[in-house]
């Protein structure tokens, strides 16, 4: 499932935004203040960490063992990423159009995403887990798994090394539905968010099976609530509705008739066939999506976690 079109407020160049990061860096460990000149050591309990290149050239601060293994910066980007529907390429404005991942912007929708990544103006610290290479604003940290893109940090989302309440707006999109423990992920993002902040997640619900980089969980309405605390303000629903889930499956059947591997042919040749067939259909959803069946037959769902203001958070 690809990412949604780009917001309004998202920037053509990455903004880095390192002067906040400074800040903002704890060892992921035990939450301890980190040296963070020639190398990353935390002074409490001593564990080193590296930096690594950054898709952009920028050496970014990495706490996954595995940079201490190998050469993560020589990663290539999955070609399905780096075609992705949020991109200023010619690949990437033709899937926006015919694309099953893509619809064009509900007021509604444009309107809680842009509430949410500018709740204090140009002052919103927002940050992306699983950002992709991509960047919101330009005060967004981006964190993920490999240094593809304008990537900040390379960790692992189940143990962030950043300061508890440190963000207005914490963005999971497309993400949950990769993690192996989804509730660890949400429970850290929790933890990272302001009093006052919110959590944004969109996740699958009516999809297809796409392992990249694995695929193991959908969700429903009740299933996005239990991953907050109880008491919590939990706001859901529809990203891409009943006219997008039937376009995107029909379209892998046919593609996965033909075709075992996920390359760029056969597999990703006959979907494009079968899309430039099927695509008008998903724009029945600028009216499915308000009908009463629209969270039973979605293709994905999104909730929005808000952290009371008298919310005290742990180290």
């Amino acid at each position: 499932m690809w990412h949604s079109g780009k917001q309004k407020l998202a920037v053509r160049e990455a903004m880095h935004p390192s002067e906040l990061l400074r800040e903002l860096l704890v060892c992921p460990v035990c939450h301890g203040e980190l040296d963070q000149d020639a190398e990353l050591l935390c002074r409490a309990c001593g564990t080193r960490y590296s930096w690594v290149t950054a898709g952009d050239g920028r050496r970014v601060p990495c706490f996954r063992a595995e940079c201490g293994e190998g050469d993560l910066s020589q990663t290539r980007t999955h070609w399905a990423l780096a075609t992705s529907p949020d991109r200023d390429t010619a690949l990437s404005k033709l899937r926006r159009i015919i694309g099953a991942g893509y619809m064009p912007r509900r007021r509604a929708w444009e309107g809680m995403r842009q509430e949410l990544l500018t709740a204090r103006g140009e002052e919103t610290r927002t940050l992306e887990i699983g950002a992709g290479g991509r960047r919101l604003t330009p005060r967004t940290v981006t964190v993920d798994l490999l240094p593809v893109g304008s990537t900040d940090v390379v960790a692992d989302a189940t143990r962030l090394p950043l300061r508890s309440g440190s963000f207005d707006c914490v963005w999971l999109e497309f993400v949950l539905d990769h993690c192996a423990d989804p509730r660890s992920v949400a429970a850290e993002a929790w933890r990272v968010t302001a009093s006052g902040g919110a959590v944004f997640a969109h996740v699958p619900w009516i999809v297809f099976y796409h392992d990249f980089p694995g695929d193991y969980w959908r969700f429903s309405v009740e299933a996005l609530r239990a991953l907050f605390p109880e008491q919590t303000k939990v706001e859901t629903g529809v990203g891409y509705g009943p006219g997008v889930a039937a376009v995107s499956l029909l379209s892998e059947l046919w593609a996965r008739i033909f075709s075992e591997g996920d390359g760029i042919w056969p597999y990703a040749v006959l979907r494009a066939m079968a899309l430039l067939v099927l695509f008008p259909w998903k724009y029945l959803d600028l009216v499915l999506v308000r009908t009463p069946a629209a969270q039973r037959l979605a293709s994905t769902l999104y909730a929005v976690a808000r952290k009371p203001v008298d919310f005290a958070p742990s180290r």
